[in-house]
């Protein structure tokens, strides 16, 4: 009777619990429910689509570090605008500034105005023998000048690109004095295009020197 008993004991233990390596006992009917679940759950995780698209990169460390969508396009920005920037002068310096030394008479209609004192000629551009600037390659650049008339004088000049006034300078003397007329333009230029100034609608004119008139332009953004 007693061995009866034994036997019917270990029976029940094999055919009800297995051990498993935490130390709990399960039924063989727990272990395959919970393997149902499990696989359930990374079934599951497999098919989620995240919320946000981000991209991942790894520092030196070796961790991950994510960054959004909007980083990567203003990382995107900051690279265009550092290709800009190099477009610049500093590719291709280009500058003159010139002045009138001596006194210019009769000078006639659509004549040129000479500035004969260079004081600055990057890129060899300007002409002192012609008064022309001579663009040497395409951008945007700025033109500024300064006309004097003599004592009782009047000069109406102009601002000239490729023959065609751009803008009018002014000056008109009184009572025995001088006068001056400025104007400054910004002009986008294909390379070998022209600026000058030359004297408008007063024909026999005189234009005033002493270092009074002037010519000045640079490049600021290349094309």
């Amino acid at each position: 009777m007693q061995e009866k008993n034994i036997a019917l004991e270990t029976d029940k233990t094999l055919s009800d619990t297995t051990a498993t390596k935490n130390g709990y006992n399960k039924t063989q009917s727990e272990k395959g429910f919970a393997s149902l679940v499990k696989e359930r759950i990374l079934s599951d995780r497999k098919n989620v689509t995240p919320e946000n698209d981000y991209a991942v990169s790894h520092n030196r460390s070796g961790k991950d570090e994510s960054f959004s969508p909007a980083v990567e396009n203003e990382d995107r920005s900051t690279a265009v605008l550092q290709a800009k920037h190099k477009r610049f002068v500093a590719e291709g310096t280009v500058a003159f500034s010139a002045m009138k030394v001596a006194r210019q008479d009769h000078v006639g209609a659509n004549q040129n105005i000479i500035f004969e004192q260079v004081l600055t000629n990057e890129g060899g551009g300007y002409h002192q023998n012609h008064g022309v600037f001579i663009a040497p390659q395409s951008g945007v650049f700025v033109f500024s000048s300064t006309i004097m008339c003599v004592p009782n004088g009047e000069v109406d000049a102009e601002m000239v690109h490729n023959g065609n006034g751009v803008t009018h300078i002014y000056c008109h003397g009184d009572g025995g004095s001088h006068d001056q007329g400025s104007q400054t333009v910004v002009i986008k230029m294909n390379a070998g295009d022209e600026v000058a100034v030359r004297n408008f609608a007063i024909t026999d004119n005189s234009i005033w020197g002493g270092l009074y008139s002037s010519f000045s332009g640079y490049l600021v953004w290349l094309q």
